[in-house]
């Protein structure tokens, strides 16, 4: 999925980012008391970051860094399939990162990112007669490559 990140720093070895992810979809198969229940829909989301990230090494040719803050997944849309009405809730929580810059001149260079998010989403959907609910425990792991442009 593309995603996009800009970051700035505020401190010789400590920065700030904000990032986002394209919107992209998902199939809600049921787990639980309903597994072996067929797609009950699908939803579109993007899921956007807000981090802080130490960089002890900043400077050399190799930076690894660590930091953390904050995640936010958000519901575009929903589409229904075996259930109707499906709603799937917008969701946020902590979120953890690490990476590694690679500078490859003073302005340019490459990087490798992971963060991992943990929050619970709630959904809920008319399934025949009867209307479910459901809170899911999502901890997407967002993986990035890209480059990187010094101002």
């Amino acid at each position: 999925v593309p995603a996009a990140e800009v970051g700035y720093f505020v401190l010789p070895k400590l920065s700030l980012q904000i990032g986002a992810t394209a919107p992209t979809s998902t199939s809600n198969t049921p787990a639980g008391t309903l597994a072996g229940t067929p797609n009950l829909g699908s939803d579109r989301f993007s899921i956007f970051t807000a981090t802080a990230t130490f960089h002890p090494l900043r400077g050399g040719a190799l930076s690894p860094y660590l930091g953390g803050g904050a995640a936010f997944q958000k519901v575009w849309s929903t589409r229904d399939a075996l259930a109707a009405n499906l709603r799937v809730h917008d969701a946020g929580g902590p979120v953890v990162q690490g990476g590694l810059d690679v500078r490859l001149t003073d302005r340019f260079g490459i990087f490798f990112d992971a963060k991992k998010a943990f929050y619970t989403a709630d959904a809920s959907a008319d399934l025949g007669p009867a209307h479910v609910t459901a809170r899911a425990k999502l901890d997407p792991l967002l993986l990035h490559a890209g480059a990187i442009l010094r101002f």
